[in-house]
Order: structure tokens, then sequence, then C-alpha cells
């Protein structure tokens, strides 16, 4: 049997042991693309990845790029570990992708994780894998020692593909260093060659003058201009859907509100300015009244009386030119149009008080 601590170049993949899903599952699969790559010719492999799938394909050969940097120690250490009997590709691109440096230090976790659980998972292993992954660099950090991974990021930032450029970079940037090379001294070398440095460098953080701020606060204001009118317009738009969803009577006569309770002043002055009207009123109603063609009075005073369309109930204490002044149970006196009013009962009279009559003093029964 193979041992498991062979090298790349003479590894036999198909003597690893595992299942299907296995890590060694995905090496035997990138091997056989990878010869079939050498064979066929770009479009005949381009359709062959196709047809097996071009993201597994892609991930197979990957896998296997990043599984043959390895050394024959870190192979060994890696397929010890207690994989589970399926492990997701995704697990293993994160395994995989651990920089060499924090490969041992990720074993050796994952080692501790088995003795404590018992077991591992493909989540698991891509949790703690993902712990030593490098992030993309966005920018050099000022002030610190340059790192292979800086070097890497500035020839990849400034398209640095020819060797002499990256060589003649690093040697102007140990001319500036007294010891170590920094990221400083990075910089000032591709400044010094004519490198843009803006590439380098993190993005300046925007400041914000008074025309600025200026223009924000007036942006702001007729934004809020803006929303009080449209709030306006809606209160008046909620307000006209209430009228017209009232009920509405079938003429709309003319109410005046009197405000007042019966005793206030202002009806009283009214009753006194109007004394010459109300007593020319009653002479009109009692001649109504000795009219044999003429039906009876609709209202008196003291009648009690409801108003269509409303529970408002109250007694007629008059009549006006606009109309009956009604003295309504909440203690207000309103005008009312005789089509307004039903009569709920009529005023009581004192007993042995016969009408009155005009005329010649004739009693109202014929001797």
């Amino acid at each position: 049997m193979i041992t498991h601590t062979l090298s790349p170049q003479s590894a036999d993949y198909a003597s690893f042991p595992g299942s299907a899903r296995s890590l060694s599952y995905y090496l035997l699969c990138g091997q056989d693309y990878r010869q079939q790559q050498e064979n066929l010719t770009p479009d005949d492999f381009k359709e062959f990845r196709e047809k097996e799938g071009k993201s597994f394909v892609e991930l197979c050969l990957k896998l296997l790029k990043q599984w043959e940097n390895l050394d024959d120690c870190l192979q060994s250490s890696i397929l010890e570990l207690q994989f589970p009997k399926y492990l997701s590709a995704s697990a293993a691109v994160a395994l995989l992708k651990v920089p060499l440096d924090g490969l041992k230090n990720c074993l050796s976790q994952l080692n501790e994780f088995i003795q404590k659980q018992g077991a591992l998972t493909s989540t698991d292993i891509s949790k703690i894998a993902q712990l030593f992954h490098i992030k993309p660099k966005r920018y050099l950090i000022l002030g610190e020692v340059a790192s292979n991974n800086d070097w890497e990021f500035t020839v990849k930032k400034l398209k640095l593909k020819d060797p002499e450029q990256i060589k003649n970079l690093k040697e102007q940037a140990q001319t500036l260093a007294t010891v170590e090379v920094l990221t400083d001294h990075i910089v000032q070398a591709s400044d010094l060659l004519g490198y843009d440095i803006a590439k380098l460098l993190p993005k300046p953080k925007k400041q914000f003058t008074q025309k600025d701020l200026d223009l924000a606060t007036e942006q702001l204001t007729r934004e809020n201009v803006t929303l009080k009118l449209e709030k306006e317009a809606l209160s008046k738009q909620i307000q006209f859907l209430k009228i017209q969803s009232t009920p509405k009577l079938t003429t709309e006569p003319q109410i005046e509100i009197l405000e007042q309770s019966e005793t206030t002043e202002s009806v009283d002055t009214l009753e006194k300015q109007s004394t010459l009207e109300q007593l020319n009123d009653d002479e009109v109603l009692n001649k109504e009244d000795l009219s044999p063609s003429s039906p009876l009075p609709p209202f008196i005073p003291g009648m009690t009386v409801k108003v269509q369309n409303t529970n408002q109930i109250g007694k007629i204490k008059r009549k006006s030119s606009s109309g009956w002044i009604v003295k309504l149970q909440n203690g207000l006196s309103k005008i009312f149009q005789p089509e307004q009013l039903d009569v709920i009962s009529h005023p009581s009279q004192k007993k042995n008080s016969p009408p009155k009559f005009k005329g010649f003093g004739l009693s109202p029964h014929p001797a």
C-alpha cells in the first residue's frame, strides 16, 4: 500500500483511501481533468468541461494545484485528519486555501476540535479554516515591515509584469531603507520610479467645505417644505372626504347656531329685539287659526320636536324671520326650517282655560 507522504510528482491518487466526495475524490477528479486538458485540443477540452460541469472541473483543478504546492509533511498531516464521510467542495477549498505559514496551526485547531467534539463536519472545517485566511489587502498600511503579501499587492496594483521592473522597485526600496524595508519605503520607491502611488494607499476621506454644508442644508430645507405641503394637501383631502361621507339633508337651509343657554344675555336680547316681530307673527298665526280653510299651524311654542336625521330633541320657543327657534336638550338654541322638524308632543294646556277668540266676545259654543 502506498503511503500518504509521497511527493506530488510521484503520488498515485488512485491509491488514496476514501469514498465519493472525500478529499481524495476531488484530487482524483482533478488529476483526470488535467490529463484531459493536456491530451485534448482547447475546443475539445472546452466541450468536455461543459459536459462534466464547468464549475466542478475548475474547482478540482484548483484543488489539485493547491495540493501539489504542499510539501510531503503537510500532505501527510492533512490526510491523517479525520474528515467526515462526505466532504463538501467548499470545505475542501477553504482548507487548502489556508496559507502555508498558517496551515499547521489550522490543522492543530481541527484536531483539538475533534478531541472535544468527537467528529468534524464540513461546516466545522470551513469555519475553522476561514479563521486563517488572509483577507484581501486593499491598501498598504504605512509603518509596517514589508511582507511578501505587501510586495505581491504592490506588484498586482501597479501591474508590474516584467521581472526587471519588480527587481528595480525592490532595489530602490532597499536603498531608501536603513535596516528593514518598510511599507513606507515601497511607496517612496514607487513614487520615485513614476508609478501611481494612489493605488497603494487608502482613499482619502472627503473633506466637506462650508459650501457643501450650505448646499446640504438648503436641500434639507427644501425637502422639509415639500413634505409640509404634501402633509397639508393630504389633510385637506381627508377633510373633504369626511364632508362628502356625512349624510346630507334633502334641503340645505341656513342654520344659525346660538351657542348659549336659555338664560344667556344674547337670547334675551334677541327676544327683546324681536318682540314686535313675534306679536305680528302671533297675530298672523291667530288669523290663520280662525280661517276654516287653512290647516292647523305646524308648530306652536312649547311643542316638543325632533330634528330630522339626528338624535337632537328640543322645544319650540318661537318663530323668527329665519325659521323656528328651538331650545335643544344640550342648552343650545338653534334656528330650523319646518321641514327639518318632526313633532313629538304638543304642549300641555291649563285646565278650565278656554281658548281665546277675537271678535264680539261670543262663546265658542252657540247657545
